[in-house]
Order: structure tokens, then sequence, then C-alpha cells
């Protein structure tokens, strides 16, 4: 480029050391933060051209980033660290699907996964749950949760707080019996703000954690009381 580093943008200069290291043809590449200074629309483009051209070279990649929707959509492990720790490492689909902690079901996915409490007595807005599940966290999936009459083990009423629309679908934000939560529909769905909808879900999409320490002990579908079971 015809300028001196000190005369471009923060972004431009960014994309120029990019290009450098992708042109070192090097056996193991470095990446920190690479889409960081880029607008939105220039982000969601270099992260797919950057991911083709990277497996092209077959070179090892080591990406740092804050932003986990780099690390989902460009990534074929991730290592998902917290305040130092390591807390979980896994193929995309792994820490989305089965998160080993609260934290990792709460940073990956946008989004994020939906937490709520059993009261006391261990009942859920859609049943009780075991006793030996009296101390844990509820956790699932926005697109697990489906609205309307349905077949699945647990329903239950739900009101409608906001509606996110996001073009192909939307995400309704929920009241379930003082439980917060979210459900992602189609489009055309027709819902209203404030209005009373029926939700269901199956227990086997509802992942349990430990209250206290946050790691993940598996499906509500193995602590459903007994006579559910």
């Amino acid at each position: 480029m015809p300028r001196l580093p000190r005369q471009m943008s923060g972004g431009q200069r960014q994309r120029v050391a990019l290009g450098r290291a992708l042109t070192r043809q090097a056996g193991v590449v470095l990446l920190d933060e690479p889409l960081s200074g880029l607008d939105a629309q220039l982000r969601l483009a270099l992260r797919a051209e950057i991911g083709t051209m990277l497996r092209a070279t077959g070179a090892t990649t080591v990406h740092v980033t804050h932003d986990q929707a780099d690390a989902m959509a460009m990534a074929d492990r991730i290592a998902l660290v917290h305040n130092g720790i390591v807390e979980q490492i896994g193929t995309p689909e792994e820490l989305y699907r089965r998160p080993a902690s609260i934290f990792v079901a709460t940073f990956i996915g946008t989004p994020p996964m939906t937490m709520f409490n059993p009261n006391d007595d261990g009942d859920t807005p859609f049943g009780p749950l075991a006793p030996t599940a009296r101390l844990v966290t509820l956790g699932i999936r926005p697109e697990q949760v489906c609205i309307g009459r349905n077949s699945h083990p647990w329903t239950a009423r739900a009101r409608v707080r906001l509606i996110e629309h996001e073009g192909a679908s939307s995400v309704l934000h929920l009241d379930c019996s003082g439980a917060p939560l979210r459900a992602r529909i189609a489009a055309d769905t027709r819902v209203e703000i404030g209005g009373e909808i029926v939700v269901g879900c199956d227990p086997v999409h509802v992942h349990v954690f430990d209250r206290d320490n946050g790691m993940r002990l598996g499906s509500a579908a193995a602590f459903l009381e007994p006579s559910r079971g």
C-alpha cells in the first residue's frame, strides 16, 4: 500500500497484517482477534474467506477471540477459557449441544441458553423433579421450545413479554409461571405481545447443572419424579 502504517485506520492495519500472515505459508498461524476491528458486514465476509484460505493451506491455526460467533463459525475445535481455567474443549457442536458448565451454556449460542431454577420443592413450570434434583439449575436452548398444542412430555402455559424479529425466525421472550424462557419460532408464526400461549419441550433436551459449581449433571430426563419417568 502507498501509505505508512500510521496513516491507515485500525481496521486497515489489521487486514494488512492478516494478509501478510496468510501469505507466509507457515505451518502454524497464530491469530489474535483478527476480526475485532472490522465492521459487521466485512467481518462476516472475511470470516468465511479466512476460513476457506486456512483450510486450503492446511496450516494449523490458533485463533484467539472473545467473540463466540467467530469461534463457532471458524473453529474445528474450541478451548473455552474462563478466569484462566479451561471450561471445555471440543468441537463447536459439542460445546453447543453438551455444554460442560453454565458458563459454556450461556456463552455459546445466540441467544444463549435460558436458565431457570426449580423451587424449593423441586417443581418446575413443566412438572416436578426427583428429590435428588433440588439444588440444580435447568437450561434449554430456544429452538428446543415449541409453541402450540404438541405431544412433548413437558408442557406449560406462558405469556409473551417480547418478540425479537430476526428475519427468517423470531425469538420470543416468555414468562412461564415466573420462570424466564426463550423460544425460537418461524417468522410467520402469529403471536402477540401480552398473549398467552402453550409451550412444550422434551426433558431430554433440558440440561441440568449443579447450582453450586455450575457443572452439567445430565439431562432432565434422568431427574424426573419416578411417577413421571
